[in-house]
């Protein structure tokens, strides 16, 4: 009987998110269409709040529809100032995943993020439709865990108001400071393992010079640029910007990202910028240099301070980007009318499909203390609840 309704709950959930469709991932390519198609494919600024509205619906009605979650959803609400004497409303979604030690000392928490908002003038299936298509399907796969048993505290984060000034962030973490959202019991640096932060992520491109680079990037990352010569500028990666901080965090993924059968097209390149601690201790040369990494909602928990003496370093986390503007046809695309759905080819999905199977497979790992292989089926997630 349990078997049949969680059956019966799969295919509601199919009806409502796409089709039970697995190619041995979790996430699939046609849900993800489906999430950019449904979810993310239309103009969603805070000049368009209906069509904002609407996604904000969509959100909340794919977090409520998790059952096997012992979970709780905020609805992180604000008001933001922009321009003369205007106010807008804005909504960050906090979905967070409770394991057995949630509350305890030896709890640790793990985030993942991307905004859900675009800029005035692009559809924004690209920047973020791809990260957030992704970070649904990861939540997905990580409340369906059947085999294992998930210890640690997972806090899913979709942000509002990323395009105007990473201001959904900065209200978050503000919350972080004052209300003691994750019942944490030692300081949140103790705790918070890191932040995956995800921003345009889909664009894979593997022809020869689809992939230009920021000024200066053979100057940041000597050995990263030399690879990406080496292989005649492919846009066929997923670039991952950690500070020295966050190396261990980003050498993690990477190790996931490995373990995943994939073709030789299908890479990750890691880039590790040679300063640690708050951004903002930055002089201005320096921060210019680096102005590129750092424009996404991962910023603020760089250089989130809090109040203990402890936090002078930041937070930990990662900055996983297809590099935007930087490759293909989103030199031309970016911010613009073209991102849009006929942007999105079969190869664009697989590559998000991996990234998607990284992050889910990341995210078991630390709320279960187990290799991910020990918990998560090959076949995928279909195949393995309905044997």
């Amino acid at each position: 009987m349990a078997k049949l309704v969680l059956y019966l709950l799969t295919l509601l959930h199919a009806d409502l998110y796409g089709p039970a469709y697995s190619a041995g991932t979790f996430g699939g390519t046609a849900r993800l269409y489906n999430h950019l198609e449904s979810g993310f494919s239309a103009k969603r600024s805070h000049y368009h709040p209906e069509e904002k509205q609407r996604v904000r619906g969509y959100i909340r009605d794919f977090f409520s529809s998790l059952p096997e979650c012992d979970a709780v959803l905020w609805e992180d609400e604000y008001v933001v100032e922009w321009g003369t004497d205007k106010h807008y409303d804005g909504v960050n979604f906090v979905y967070i995943i409770r394991g057995s030690e949630n509350g305890t000392d030896n709890d640790r928490f793990t985030m993942a993020s991307a905004h859900y908002d675009s800029v005035r003038g692009s559809p924004g299936v690209n920047d973020d439709g791809s990260a957030m298509s992704a970070l649904l399907e990861s939540t997905r796969a990580l409340c369906s865990l059947q085999k294992c048993q998930r210890k640690k505290t997972t806090v899913i984060i979709a942000f509002d108001w990323e395009e105007q000034g990473l201001i959904g962030s900065e209200e978050f973490i503000d919350r972080l400071r004052t209300q003691g959202l994750l019942q944490t019991t030692k300081a949140l640096d103790e705790q918070l393992e890191g932040v995956i932060n995800m921003d345009t992520i889909m664009n894979w491109d593997d022809q020869d010079q689809s992939q230009t680079l920021p000024d200066g990037m053979n100057v940041l990352f000597p050995e990263l640029y030399s690879e990406i010569k080496a292989d005649n500028f492919k846009g066929n990666f997923l670039f991952i910007c950690a500070r020295q901080d966050d190396k261990k965090l980003a050498e993690k993924f990477v190790k996931v990202w490995n373990s995943l059968p994939q073709n030789d097209t299908m890479k990750v390149r890691l880039g590790v910028m040679p300063f640690s601690g708050l951004p903002s201790s930055l002089n201005k040369i320096e921060f210019e240099m680096y102005s590129h990494f750092m424009r996404s909602d991962h910023y603020n928990f760089w250089n989130y301070t809090g109040t203990s003496a402890s936090l002078d370093q930041g937070l930990k986390g990662l900055f996983l980007t297809d590099t935007a503007e930087f490759r293909g046809s989103m030199v031309q695309c970016y911010h613009k009318e073209c991102d849009n759905l006929s942007s999105v080819t079969d190869d664009k999905l697989r590559f998000l499909d991996h990234i998607t199977d990284t992050l889910a497979r990341f995210l078991v790992e630390h709320a279960t203390d187990l290799p991910h292989a020990e918990c998560v089926a090959p076949s995928g997630f279909y195949t393995r609840i309905l044997d």
